[in-house]
């Protein structure tokens, strides 16, 4: 029994003395990750540190991918050098960067991405799920492969041969953190190449800056479940008496007196069992604490906001202690008081314009709807005022997309860049007469007073500008504080609309990457079967005909076999780009799958078709692509129908093209065959 407990005491210290170790490799490989992004110096990292902490002699680190129809294959971000020949070290030196790809799954490796199951195999020769190894191989006398998941969900294995003492389970269950921070890189990586998905903290970061809005008057703040305040703004720390800084990550309890802050947490853990609160999306009047201790009043309003699945809270709120103190000299002060409701009433009217251009903005399909709502919004919010709103190039001009007011026709020329401080500087420009000196050049022309350039930013930068023109009036010079509203309430217009035409491109991205073929950038059969239905519908109307080529590549599994797939994608690539300078500007080419190509031609009759069809097939036939094994020559076959005659709809105009392509195949290839009205079924 002494030895037993000796024995798994050992155990432990080695499994303790593993995950020490590995926990230094991954605090490395987190912080190498977070500074410089390139997951390649990463995994090179890890792989080295994991060989050295397991004393195996090689291994690899591997992202799992799936073909079309489901094949799973690995691709490496780190492999050991292993070659035994010059051709294996030419494949390593060329492929290692960008990953070497792994097919064949009857192996040790490919049963782990098969089962999704840890392998072990301290006797390899002897095992019944090995597949060998090619002839030259450095020996494999002992193999340990780990899958790592995100979600139950298989996206990578580690593998990893011949430690000395073998593999065991007590390894497997040391090395699950190392198999953890694979999955958190991966998934980082794979955040990298996705556009429209970025890391989940950023994503977050950037949406409560969007929300906050620096230059307002009243303080924001935004809290998560538990209370932590997770982000404010300037105001927020000049009322309370901190350091912006200093608020984030305070418990928002720590503002208000002890016995409204225990309240507030009670209220707080209530709403968030039962969804009921009396003062959510209702302002109301409490008492809030400085940092000296000094209690003031205050007016609040709290929203509940979603934010990618995380409930957030925001409140807006604002000092009134001046307005308290004065309300014991109510009668003395009526005049003032009214006024000030006027006002009120005048920045609740805006604070709901702006909350509806928000909305509007957001159920926007195209820009051009986001400009047609803005304008609506902005002919309310500054109707004795004129303004423009310009759309930057990739130059970092801007070209007019709206204006109105008064001077609407001088402020719709084009702005350069080194004509507008704004744009220059990337950063809110406003001027009066008093400050002629630094007044944009875009302004000339325009009467005197105050002018206000205000960058449309998003995520990625800059994509806008929005001017405001404030003419001078007869009652002399503006109050500051009007002023500062303007431009409060211009830069409320700008959080609002960045976003959203950033939202309208990103969906139009996603939008085309969804109807375009990666490879060859035509679109693809599904937008052709929503495009050729309406094409079909027209020509219906109109009585005129419509003409469909099938084409396909001769022979094209003959050049992947003896070219390979490289050179077949890149045969691909080149005879999309000919059939597209083959064609009619209102034509389109589709790819329809594989090697075949669809080519749609509006109004064009069999005859011009079969004219088209002849154009292609001269073109495709008379290219030469160099290879490493000589000039490559290609064939195409092609199969011609025509809307009404060999077919009512697309369906049938495809079989029939489908059948005409067949005959051509079978006729010899090279070559292309009509429809015939007698197929039509």
């Amino acid at each position: 029994m002494v030895y037993v407990m000796q024995g798994a005491s050992n155990e432990k210290k080695e499994k303790q003395s593993i995950e020490g170790q590995l926990l230094g490799a991954i605090t490395r490989a987190q912080s190498q990750f977070v500074q410089s992004r390139d997951a390649r110096v990463v995994f090179d990292g890890m792989l080295d540190a994991l060989l050295t902490l397991t004393d195996s002699e090689y291994g690899f680190i591997g992202e799992v991918f799936y073909e079309e129809d489901g094949t799973p294959f690995l691709k490496t971000h780190a492999i050991t050098n292993i070659a035994w020949n010059e051709e294996t070290q030419r494949l390593y030196d060329e492929n290692a960067e960008q990953g070497l790809e792994f097919r064949n799954m009857d192996t040790l490796f490919g049963n782990v991405i098969v089962t999704g199951e840890v392998v072990i195999a301290n006797k390899p020769a002897e095992d019944r799920r090995r597949g060998g190894v090619p002839r030259g191989h450095p020996p494999l006398n002992a193999f340990l492969g780990l899958p790592f998941f995100h979600r139950d969900k298989l996206i990578g294995m580690v593998g990893i041969a011949n430690r000395a003492a073998g593999y065991d389970q007590l390894l497997v269950d040391s090395l699950q953190p190392f198999l953890t921070t694979c999955t958190n890189i991966i998934l980082g990586v794979r955040a990298q190449k996705s556009q429209a998905a970025v890391q989940k903290s950023l994503s977050e970061s950037e949406a409560r800056g969007r929300a906050i809005l620096d230059n307002a008057i009243d303080a924001i703040i935004t809290i998560d479940q538990t209370g932590r305040i997770e982000s404010c703004n300037r105001a927020a720390g000049q009322i309370f008496g901190y350091g912006t800084n200093e608020l984030v990550s305070m418990n928002v309890s720590s503002l208000m007196p002890r016995e409204h802050g225990d309240q507030h947490d009670k209220y707080l853990q209530s709403f968030l069992r039962s969804g009921r609160g009396k003062i959510i999306g209702v302002g109301r009047e409490l008492t809030a604490c400085r940092r000296d201790g000094e209690e003031f009043p205050i007016e609040l309003t709290v929203n509940e906001i979603k934010l990618e699945g995380r409930q957030l809270f925001v409140g807006m709120l604002r000092d009134i202690s001046d307005r308290k103190a004065n309300e014991a000299q109510r009668s003395q002060l009526t005049e003032e008081l009214t006024k000030r409701v006027d006002e009120l009433n005048r920045l609740n009217e805006e604070n709901a314009l702006l909350s509806a251009l928000g909305s509007y903005l957001q159920a926007c399909v195209s820009k051009e709807e986001a400009y047609d709502v803005l304008l609506a919004h902005v002919r309310v919010l500054f109707a004795n005022e004129s303004g423009a709103l310009y759309s930057l190039s990739e130059a970092a001009n801007a070209e007019c997309v709206l204006s109105w007011g008064a001077e609407k026709d001088l402020l719709s020329h084009p702005v350069q860049k080194q004509d507008c401080w704004a744009m220059r500087r990337g950063v809110v420009h406003e001027t009066s007469d008093a400050s002629a000196a630094l007044r944009c050049r875009h302004y000339n022309g325009i009467g005197a007073g105050d002018q206000f350039c205000i960058p449309v930013m998003t995520q990625n930068g800059p994509i806008g500008l929005l001017t405001l023109h404030v003419p001078a009036s007869d009652e002399g010079e503006k109050p500051a504080l009007q002023v500062a509203h303007n431009l409060s309430l211009m830069s409320g217009i700008a959080d609002r609309l960045g976003p959203a035409l950033s939202g309208i491109e990103l969906r139009d991205r996603l939008h085309e990457d969804s109807i375009r073929d990666p490879l060859t950038k035509l679109y693809n059969r599904r937008f052709m079967d929503e495009s050729l239905h309406r094409e079909l519908l027209r020509a219906g109307r109109s009585n005129s005909p419509v003409s469909l080529i099938m084409v396909d590549l001769d022979k094209f599994k003959a050049i992947n076999d003896e070219y390979g797939h490289d050179v077949g994608d890149e045969v691909l690539t080149v005879v999309a780009q000919h059939l597209g300078r083959a064609i009619r500007e209102e034509d389109i080419v589709y790819r329809f799958g594989g090697e075949e190509f669809v080519i749609v031609l509006p109004g064009a009759s069999l005859d011009v078709a079969r004219e088209r069809a002849q154009e292609a097939c001269r073109a495709i036939r008379a290219l030469r692509i160099e290879t490493d094994k000589g000039p490559l020559h290609i064939t195409l076959s092609a199969g011609v129908a025509t809307f009404p005659e060999h077919g009512a709809n697309q369906e049938q105009l495809i079989v029939q093209a489908d059948r005409a392509l067949y005959l051509a195949k079978q006729s010899g290839r090279d070559r292309i065959e009509l429809a015939t009205v007698a197929e039509v079924s």
